[in-house]
C-alpha cells in the first residue's frame, strides 16, 4: 500500500491528519478519516546489564576522600614556597640602598674615599663638648664652732631652768679652750682642751644616770662671774637636793670614783647665787 502524500508539496502524510505538517495544505477527507496504522510489533528485549559499581581506590601519595589540598604533600610544597619566598624578602631587606652614592656608603662604612676633583675627604671636626661637671663646693665644717654653739645651748637651757638661789650644788667640770688639766687628757692624749673636748667630756657626763640631775651654765652666768684668759667658762653641775656642804662632799666621794687631789679636781662644793 502506498503512503499518503500531499497533494501540494508531495511530503509523506500520517493517516488521519487533516493538514499537512510541512505545508499546511488541506489534506483530502478520506485520509483525514483513514484509521492510524497499527504499531509495529517489536520482541521483548532483555534490560540492559548495568556494570558494577566501580569504588575509588587510593593512589600512591594521596588519602582517600582527603582533598587535595590538605594532602601532605602538598601542604610539604606550600611550606617549602613561602619559606622561598620569606628568605628572598629578607634579602631585599638587607639590601644596601643603591640609590645612596658610593662616597656616601663608604663613609658609613668607615673606608676613606678620594675625591677626583677636591682630593681627600677629610672627616668632620669632632664638635663634641664633654659636659661640665658641677660639684658644689665642700664648706670645711668648723668643729671648734660647732662645739661652742653646742655648749652654748646647753647652758641657755641650764640657765632658763635653774634658780640661783643659795642652793648648794656639786661643780663636776669647769673648762674653757686652752684650758690645761693635770689630771686629764683628751682622746688624742693632749692636756689641753679645745672646744670638742669640753663638748665630748659634757655628753659624758651626761651618759652617767648615777650623777641623777646635771645642768651647764657658763662661768658669768652666776657668782664672781670668772673666766679664763678673757672667755667664760662652761660649767656642770649636779643639783641632788644637797642640804649642805657636808652632805654635797659625801655624795662626792660615794659617787665618783677618785681619791685625794684628784678627787677634788673631779667634784668641787659650791653655792649657786646671782651675780
Amino acid at each position: 500500500m502506498d503512503e499518503p502524500r500531499c497533494p501540494l508539496c508531495n511530503s509523506v502524510v500520517r493517516a488521519g491528519d487533516r493538514v499537512c505538517q510541512l505545508c499546511g495544505e488541506e489534506l483530502p477527507g478520506e485520509w483525514a478519516t483513514a484509521p492510524l496504522p497499527a504499531p509495529p510489533i517489536h520482541p521483548p528485549q532483555a534490560p540492559p546489564i548495568r556494570p558494577p559499581e566501580m569504588t575509588p581506590t587510593a593512589t600512591p601519595g594521596r588519602l582517600s576522600g582527603t582533598p587535595w589540598y590538605q594532602q601532605g604533600r602538598f601542604q610539604a610544597l606550600a611550606a617549602g614556597a613561602f619559606l622561598i619566598v620569606l628568605v628572598l624578602s629578607i634579602g631585599l631587606l638587607l639590601r644596601p640602598d643603591s640609590s645612596v652614592p658610593p662616597a656616601e656608603n663608604a663613609e658609613s662604612a668607615g673606608t676613606a674615599t678620594l675625591d677626583t676633583q677636591t682630593g681627600p675627604i677629610e672627616p668632620p671636626e669632632d664638635t663634641f663638648e664633654p659636659e661640665e661637671s658641677f660639684e658644689e663646693p665642700t664648706q670645711e665644717v668648723d668643729l671648734e664652732a660647732e662645739a661652742a654653739a653646742a655648749l652654748d645651748r646647753l647652758a641657755d637651757d641650764g640657765l632658763a631652768s635653774t634658780t640661783l638661789d643659795g642652793r648648794w650644788v656639786a661643780q663636776l667640770m669647769s673648762k674653757a679652750p686652752g684650758i690645761t688639766d693635770a689630771y686629764q687628757t683628751t682622746d688624742t692624749g693632749s692636756s689641753t682642751f679645745a672646744a670638742k673636748d669640753i663638748l665630748q667630756e659634757v655628753l659624758g657626763l651626761y651618759d652617767q644616770p648615777e650623777l641623777g640631775y646635771l645642768f651647764v651654765l657658763r662661768s658669768t652666768d652666776y657668782g664672781k662671774q670668772q673666766t679664763y684668759q678673757g672667755q667664760p667658762m662652761w660649767v656642770v653641775f649636779a643639783d641632788n637636793g644637797f642640804t649642805s656642804r657636808d652632805d654635797v662632799w659625801s655624795w662626792c666621794q660615794d659617787t665618783l670614783p677618785y681619791e685625794g687631789d684628784e678627787l677634788e679636781n673631779a667634784c668641787a662644793v659650791r653655792r649657786l647665787n646671782a651675780g
